[in-house]
């Protein structure tokens, strides 16, 4: 296997997201986190939004309040 060659490291971690682009969403759960990405699984399903599409994850966070932030990109 290969170095690692990312500039800011991933963090693994399992909470609870929702992804939805559009009107399409999907739940499933992260893989890891880094301060410019997220993996999640979405099991089933191959999630391929068109280029430059609005996407927005909802992360269930631990012990979090009814309004948990919401991360748009």
């Amino acid at each position: 296997m290969g170095r690692d060659r990312r500039r800011y490291p991933r963090v693994g971690v399992a909470l609870s997201v929702a992804v939805q682009t559009g009107s399409r969403l999907w739940q499933g759960n992260t893989a890891d986190l880094s301060p410019h990405g997220v993996k999640a699984r979405l099991p089933g399903i191959a999630v391929t939004p068109p280029r430059g599409s609005s996407i927005q994850l909802r992360l269930a966070l631990p012990k979090a309040s009814p309004t948990a932030p919401r991360i748009s990109a």
